[in-house]
């Protein structure tokens, strides 16, 4: 809660948290096509 408004930090279904799915993914791309994949990836993402 801040400023009397409710953020989201992460949603945990039936034991699957998004944040982690996202950091898994995340060092997937890192670890296989490096830094510039990534950044591209999540620049393509944020223009959708």
């Amino acid at each position: 809660n801040d400023n009397n408004n409710w953020l989201i930090y992460d949603v945990d279904v039936l034991g699957v948290s998004i944040v982690q799915t996202y950091r898994s993914q995340f060092g997937d791309i890192l670890a296989n096509q490096g830094f510039d994949a990534l950044l591209q990836k999540l620049e393509s993402i944020a223009i959708e």
